[in-house]
């Protein structure tokens, strides 16, 4: 009798062992066509995915989702002693759902509070369908005020296989180490690519929390025990033979008082050009201008999007009044040019019409020259010279600042 009861009571206990792993595996889920988001209450940690164009009830991960997307990490910097927002420490965390939002809430400290919501909202920016916002709020409440930071590290998965892995709105290729300053620069999105379409990492947009950094490297130098990572600028990442790129958000300290809060936002998206050119790359697929038609709601589901797209382009060489504004002088009014009068057949003079100042149509062919160059420097790898792609990029973003100037 005693031994039917110990197998009873073993029996129960891997019953109830099993039950708890199998409902730890459980996911939360969030869907907004054609994006859909996972949460992973083992891990605390979420990622983003897209249905595919074969099967739309099939979904596959626009950055990597690895031992349930533990690679990508937020952690908090709480008076100078780092912690990640994630289930590992074995802290509870609580995970609540409504209609059109998702909260986490993780107890990890007795200083502080912290928890992310989730929600998609339209956008404003060239995006398929809505934007992925997340809010993370900490609210110190270690009676004292506190000096609060933030970070996040997303292991970026698409376009790992092509020579340049990940580009901005302004820069045609990133395959090397590099330290964006977003505050300061005018990118506003990073996007990996591959296949047709892209993921969007958002440096700044109407819901965001602009981050005064971010760096870009192989993913497993920004994993480090420090706040801050060791990189070296222009070091590739194909040092071991392969890219493996990631992205680290980092926003600043600031000194949060007592029962106040320190909130950031961040936004993530999805691009789909599979129907654009074949021989667009996936730089100019997504920064060039689409036609009118395929213009679609971002509320909208949106299946298959028709994208058109064409090369900006600028002159040749810069204005005459840009060059005189750097040079630190000051460009003289344009001389009126006086109507001269028409000459009739019997001698008579008709006072001539007004001349109407229309704005000059830019020339954009130096910039689609150097467009062009930089393509097909991408394409071929056995000719490839970073340093020319370099400063090609250069010239692009110096002919594209002169048009904007004019």
């Amino acid at each position: 009798m005693r031994i039917f009861n110990k197998k009873t009571i073993l029996l129960c206990l891997s019953v109830c062992l099993l039950s708890s792993l199998f409902a730890s595996e459980n996911t939360v889920e969030m869907i907004s066509d054609p994006l859909k988001l996972v949460i992973y209450p083992k891990t605390g940690n979420f990622c983003l995915y897209h249905s595919k164009a074969e099967n739309a009830r099939e979904y596959e991960p626009l950055y990597d989702d690895r031992s349930q997307s533990s690679v990508n990490i937020y952690s908090v910097l709480f008076n100078g002693e780092i912690f990640h927002l994630n289930n590992k420490s074995g802290k509870k965390i609580i995970i609540s759902q409504s209609k059109d939002e998702i909260t986490v809430t993780f107890q990890i400290s007795m200083d502080f509070l912290a928890t992310q919501t989730f929600s998609f909202v339209p956008s404003k920016q060239r995006s398929t369908g809505k934007l992925l916002k997340v809010v993370t709020e900490i609210q110190n409440i270690s009676g004292a005020i506190a000096n609060v930071g933030l970070k996040a590290v997303f292991d970026t998965s698409l376009g790992e296989k092509n020579l340049i892995p990940l580009y901005t709105d302004l820069r045609s290729e990133i395959g090397a180490e590099l330290m964006l300053q977003p505050v300061l620069e005018k990118d506003s999105v990073i996007f990996s690519a591959d296949r047709g379409y892209a993921c969007l990492f958002f440096l700044r947009n109407e819901y965001m929390t602009t981050p005064s950094a971010v760096y870009i490297a192989n993913w497993e130098r920004l994993v480090t025990k420090r706040w801050l990572p060791s990189y070296i600028s222009g070091r590739s990442f194909r040092k071991y033979g392969s890219a493996d790129p990631g992205l680290l958000y980092v926003w600043s300290e600031q000194k949060v008082p007592n029962k106040e809060t320190f909130t950031v936002t961040n936004c993530i998206g999805f691009y789909d050009y599979r129907n654009a050119a074949e021989t667009l790359t996936p730089y100019s697929a997504y920064t060039q201008p689409a036609s009118e038609a395929s213009v679609q709601s971002v509320a909208a589901p949106v299946t298959k999007p028709t994208v058109t797209t064409i090369y900006r382009t600028a002159p040749a060489s810069r204005p005459a009044a840009v060059e005189k504004k750097q040079s630190g002088e000051v460009a003289e009014p344009a001389a009126s040019v006086e109507p001269v009068p028409e000459v009739q057949p019997d001698g008579r003079s008709t006072p001539a019409q007004p001349v109407k100042n229309e704005a000059p149509e830019r020339d954009y062919r130096y910039v689609q020259a150097l467009l062009d160059k930089i393509a097909e420097l991408e394409q071929s790898s056995d000719e490839l010279s970073m340093e020319e792609i370099q400063k090609l990029r250069t010239e692009v973003d110096n002919a594209i600042e002169a048009i904007q100037e004019q």
